[in-house]
């Protein structure tokens, strides 16, 4: 089975814990920051399969989290949802793959992890790596022609 793991990021650290408990009871690992550069850091450092961060905290908001990730090269192509009680900007192209408005209730995280794994499964028609060595001129010689 293959244990995904989402990094949770939310200043608020109520709502922090209880989405916490909903993705981990789903089997996801989840790990947990408390704003954007804390975030940032952990993503870095541990390569999360997906983030779920909400829009406005202190220190590094969750936009300002969005525009570092697409910067940075390992972890450019990471599905980020956005979470915020307000609505998203217009005019800039969206740098998250969902947008879920608060208050978020538990199918509908549960549904947005779902949603941004779907792109991460492994492909099953795929074969490992395999080297297929072409044959050898040389064959081995038995023991009893040598001197």
């Amino acid at each position: 089975m293959i244990m995904f793991t989402i990094l949770l990021v939310d200043d608020n650290s109520d709502l922090r814990h209880v989405f916490q408990f909903v993705l981990e009871e789903q089997g996801y690992r989840v790990l947990t920051a408390s704003d954007g550069k804390e975030a940032l850091e952990k993503a870095v450092a541990h390569l999360p399969d997906a983030i779920v961060t909400d829009w406005h905290m202190p220190e590094l908001d969750g936009g300002e989290l969005c525009r570092r990730v697409r910067a940075h090269a390992v972890l450019a192509r990471m599905p980020i949802a956005l979470i915020s009680a307000r609505d998203p900007p217009v005019g800039e192209p969206p740098l998250w793959a969902l947008f879920l408005r608060k208050p978020v209730d538990v199918q509908t995280l549960i549904q947005a992890a779902e949603y941004l794994l779907a792109g991460r499964l492994p492909k099953r028609d795929m074969r490992p790596f395999q080297i297929d060595l072409a044959p050898s001129r040389w064959c081995p010689v038995p023991s009893a022609c040598w001197p």
